[in-house]
């Protein structure tokens, strides 16, 4: 599996390269007034923008309004929609450095046009998901975005197949010096997370040890979780 050759296009419902997402991301600005002395009203229609900036990405609201815009929502498996979240995530797309912003020119002066992912980072994401939604089974679309995060795929996880499963949050085992080291920007962004929240290996009966997903798992305070549980098939 290999990111390296950029595809020659993607289907137009998946494309991410244009998408706008100036209805889901606020853009702060400073508005400039240039009054025209011939006007009978005294309506500005001549203002300009300046310092337009996102001062903060809500990645859970990008994605679910990605999905949905797109109509990919509706049309995919929920391993597919979890798949382009994490890829989402792995491209670190709450980064605000990641977006451009298009001023345009209206009858009332310049306004915020368009809201895109940055054109060099666009149509490696693109391909991303189009790779994964290419995969047949979920044990491939697992693995590559194993893969695609952390470089390799890990002994204990190779032949697996997996299955969502809810599961006690108790039972699940994990490096907790990681785990108590996490930072809690990053969890709380995942409160409320509607996709499973990682992936763990049965140990023994009704016994898990966590593989993927510390941050996810921290984030929720449900006693129960559902997870993506990998299991010899």
């Amino acid at each position: 599996m290999t990111t390296k050759n950029r595809p020659n296009k993607t289907p137009k419902q998946i494309k991410l390269a244009g998408f706008n997402f100036k209805y889901c991301l606020h853009v702060d600005y400073e508005t400039e007034y240039h009054h025209e002395e011939d006007r009978e009203d005294d309506y500005c229609r001549c203002s300009t923008l300046h310092n337009a900036h996102i001062e903060k990405v809500n990645l859970k609201e990008v994605i679910g309004y990605f999905l949905k815009v797109s109509k990919l929502g509706g049309n995919l498996s929920e391993i597919n929609q979890y798949c382009i979240d994490r890829i989402f995530h792995i491209n670190k797309l709450w980064e605000t450095d990641f977006f451009e912003i298009q001023i345009d020119h209206g009858y009332y002066g310049q306004e915020i046009g368009s809201v895109t992912v940055e054109p060099k980072k666009a149509p490696w994401i693109d391909y991303q998901i189009q790779e994964v939604l290419n995969l047949k089974s979920s044990k491939d679309k697992i693995e590559y975005i194993l893969k695609l995060e952390y470089g390799y795929l890990i002994d204990s996880l190779k032949g697996m197949v997996y299955e969502i499963k809810m599961i006690d949050k108790d039972s699940i085992s994990f490096q907790k010096e990681h785990y108590y080291k996490l930072d809690q920007d990053a969890v709380l962004s995942y409160v409320g997370y509607k996709f499973p929240k990682g992936i763990c290996i049965m140990t023994s009966q009704d016994h898990y040890r966590l593989i993927d997903g510390y941050t996810r798992v921290a984030a929720s305070k449900d006693s129960k979780i559902r997870m993506l549980v990998a299991k010899a098939p």
